[in-house]
């Protein structure tokens, strides 16, 4: 079993009452290797969200919801900081195509 550097289990005291335990027999899916451990990943790194399929819709509406609510406040409250951002992103992007 890995957790591949998460600390998913450290929220389980926060309400979290589902725990899933994925074994890979030929050892960790290429989109695994891709995550970054959550201490250093950046806005726009990968990320792996697990749900079933009747929480899809939720969970993209979920999402979408709290990225543009943290854009929005970055934008209104930390303009410098926002448009930093935005243009490292974008740099990024344009590094890795």
């Amino acid at each position: 079993c890995s957790n591949h550097n998460s600390q998913f289990h450290k929220e389980l005291w926060k309400g979290y009452n589902h725990l899933a335990l994925i074994e890979f027999p030929d050892g960790l899916p290429d989109i695994v290797k891709l995550l970054k451990p959550r201490a250093l990943k950046k806005r726009w790194d990968t990320s792996l969200i697990i749900c079933n399929t009747s929480e899809l819709k939720e969970c993209k509406k979920y999402i979408r919801a709290s990225i543009a609510g943290v854009e929005q406040f970055m934008k209104e409250k930390n303009p410098h900081i926002w448009e930093a951002n935005k243009r490292e992103e974008e740099e990024y992007k344009a590094n890795n195509k």
